[in-house]
């Protein structure tokens, strides 16, 4: 009876999914819809709730999406903030880095010291200012950059962030730890 049941699930599986091939599927579709850190906790959460259940892998369906939902006034900075930041140094070229993010079409860059340490933002009205003033290029980015900076922690709740931003006018504030960058958060992410 054993051997059957066990030789039964193989089957199935084989026939439609084992759990590689609905992780793989699952990540890809809500990739689609979702940012990277979203989609993953839908996956576990997805892969969590089916377990609990029981159910075999193979009758497992795809991810709907609605499967791990904070509520809104829960969000956290952390829930929303980009960690892949493209950064620059206070020593770099202006120029160099004031083209890359005309062709990246990045708006926000942080400017980080010798020791890695955040130390000020470059933003696209940056990028407008002095592109259109090439004297203005042969310098490095610490002269250009902004050195008042507002920012925030990943712990801080979501509201907080946006009343922030939208009180100081800025569409941007970088996420600190301590001293050190650990990402970003734009208008475009709320």
């Amino acid at each position: 009876r054993d051997a059957e049941r066990y030789l039964s699930i193989i089957e199935n599986r084989i026939r439609s999914n084992n759990g590689s091939r609905w992780m793989v599927k699952s990540y890809r579709k809500l990739k689609e819809n979702y940012k990277i850190p979203d989609a993953l906790k839908i996956l576990v959460a997805t892969m969590y709730e089916r377990q609990e259940k029981r159910y075999p892998v193979d009758i497992w369906q795809l991810p709907r999406g609605d499967e791990y939902v904070i509520p809104e006034d829960q969000l956290k900075v952390k829930d929303r903030m980009n960690r892949k930041t493209m950064t620059a140094q206070e020593n770099d070229s202006a120029e160099l880095v004031l083209k890359m993010m005309l062709w990246k079409n990045i708006h926000h860059a942080p400017i980080l010291d010798y020791n890695l340490d955040l130390s000020g933002l470059l933003t696209w009205t940056d990028v407008k200012n002095y592109m259109e003033n090439p004297a203005k290029l042969k310098k490095n980015i610490s002269s250009l950059m902004t050195t008042d900076l507002i920012t925030t922690t990943a712990e801080t709740p979501l509201q907080e962030a946006t009343e922030l931003m939208n009180s100081n006018g800025i569409n941007c504030l970088p996420v600190v730890e301590g001293k050190k960058l650990i990402g970003i958060i734009t208008t475009n992410d709320l």
